[in-house]
């Protein structure tokens, strides 16, 4: 088995599904025949966003490796070789994003989003927004977007990134600050506060954050 590493790419399931991957339980799963059809190629981006990779032979159900030892040469092997790496690359290009734009504390809060709940992030916009929701019930229970610092009250005119995430009613009041907590941008200011991430707040109260807020929405 191949553990495909996709660096700081972000999985995009919606993509992943487009692309031929089919829902198994928890995880997308997509096979294709390779080799004139003597191999079978199986992909399966796990519920924790772990990729792997498989090849086995069609007529016995061998698992074929030789792709993945250096020294076999000839014909075959390079045949798999190439078809192997070229299904890789086509998927990484398709199915995941690089996100440049997320860096820093998104990339951080990405990797705990994925660890703890098996959330991806999902950019229903554009590259700059993103949202991510329950497994179970669809719900959103974060909203991460770049915006300009004076839609959430700051006196600066550059972007920012921000978080939007729901909260008890009586934690929000105290906790706008103007500085780190706003009113919520675009959201119910009622239920949902706006968190501005730009390094101030430690990751650990961000997280907190965001596991109320996943509890607040499984309602």
């Amino acid at each position: 088995m191949d553990v495909i590493d996709y660096g700081k790419k972000i999985p995009l399931p919606e993509n992943f599904e487009k692309y031929g991957f089919c829902r198994q339980v928890d995880d997308l799963v997509f096979k294709t025949l390779i080799a004139s059809v003597q191999l079978r190629l199986e992909l399966t981006l796990k519920k924790d966003g772990a990729l792997f990779c498989r090849i086995f032979d069609t007529d016995f159900g061998d698992e074929y490796i030789l792709h993945k030892i250096p020294d076999a040469d000839g014909a075959f092997v390079g045949q798999v070789r190439e078809e192997y790496e070229k299904i890789i690359s086509d998927v990484l290009e398709k199915c995941f994003d690089g996100q440049k734009k997320f860096c820093g504390q998104l990339l951080e809060i990405r990797e705990y989003l994925l660890e703890k709940y098996g959330t991806p992030l999902e950019f229903p916009w554009d590259d700059e927004n993103a949202i991510v929701r329950r497994n179970d019930n669809k719900k959103w229970y974060a909203a991460f977007l770049s915006v300009n610092a004076k839609k959430i009250g700051l006196p600066i005119d550059r972007p920012v990134k921000i978080m939007n995430v729901k909260a008890d009613p009586k934690k929000i009041e105290s906790a706008i600050d103007g500085r780190c907590f706003f009113p919520a941008y675009h959201m119910n200011k009622k239920h949902w506060i706006t968190l501005l991430l730009d390094d101030e707040l430690d990751i650990s109260e961000i997280k907190r954050w965001i596991d109320e807020s996943c509890k607040l929405v499984a309602k």
